[in-house]
């Protein structure tokens, strides 16, 4: 090979076009954070039959009647990379439900199983206590609320911890379509890159401040696009190497496909 006439200049731009694309998209994955989130996993009526005119029929708790009774399944979790420990929480973490009040709570499990802490009940809310937790660890409970169907919130001071939200996964939510939207997207910003920049090396651009300000967008572009699905691209890409290799496997062909298109359009190259 003739080092002498290699393009060092196109081989930088791709290395920079690279390094922008992954370096957020990784770094999102590996920096340390704090972050704990509800997970509504299930909620159903405990009086389905109350629209059948079945009006003899009742919903105790503890000898009370329960008007218009829910039932909600929970998970929370630690979904950052530190541990959150007793002493971060400046007050417990208390679930309200809306309009409805929160009559009943119990915790029905934890992964790992060795984890302790206590839920209880008081003016209409659950309140968590403070507790360990690792991160992925997570503890179940279950809630039963009265007077319509419940709004859950969450109000907690934990350190580290700007909110903890409250995500609805009792409707399934295709993560898939959206991921691959964003990989699409990704993909075709990258072509596009790689025919601009390779459209200023080649004189094609007429003028070059502007093909290379267009090809910053589209390089920065495809970044923050892979970066805003960045939870959802990481059920199948599960670790930062794995990451790095496809990412590195996507430039490469959307450099290919770039060639096929500068030679579709005439381009000499």
């Amino acid at each position: 090979m003739n080092w002498k006439s290699f393009d060092w200049k196109y081989l930088l731009t791709f290395a920079v076009a690279v390094a922008a694309i992954v370096i957020p998209f990784v770094w999102q994955q590996v920096q340390d954070s704090r972050s704990m989130s509800v997970r509504l996993l299930a909620t159903a009526t405990l009086q389905p039959l109350i629209i059948s005119n079945h009006q003899d029929l009742q919903v105790l708790l503890d000898g009370q009647k329960l008007d218009d009774p829910y039932l909600s399944l929970f998970e929370l979790t630690n979904d950052g990379n530190k541990p959150v420990t007793s002493a971060d929480f400046d007050s417990p973490i208390e679930l309200l439900s809306g309009q409805a009040a929160i009559r009943s709570a119990q915790i029905n499990g934890s992964l790992p199983p060795d984890i302790t802490t206590k839920i209880s009940v008081a003016d209409g809310k659950a309140t968590i206590a403070p507790f360990l937790s690792n991160p992925s660890d997570s503890i179940f409970f279950t809630v039963i609320t009265a007077g319509g169907e419940p709004a859950f919130d969450v109000r907690a001071r934990i350190s580290g911890i700007k909110h903890v939200p409250v995500i609805d996964t009792s409707v399934p939510e295709s993560h898939q379509l959206r991921a691959a939207l964003s990989l699409a997207m990704s993909f075709f910003m990258a072509v596009m890159y790689f025919v601009m920049m390779k459209g200023v090396v080649r004189g094609v651009t007429p003028y070059k401040p502007l093909g290379y300000l267009v090809s910053a967008g589209l390089a920065f572009g495809c970044s923050f696009a892979l970066a805003a699905t960045q939870k959802d691209i990481g059920e199948f890409l599960p670790t930062p190497l794995i990451s790095i290799i496809a990412i590195a496997v996507m430039m490469t062909a959307a450099s290919f496909v770039s060639r096929l298109v500068l030679r579709a359009a005439g381009v000499k190259l």
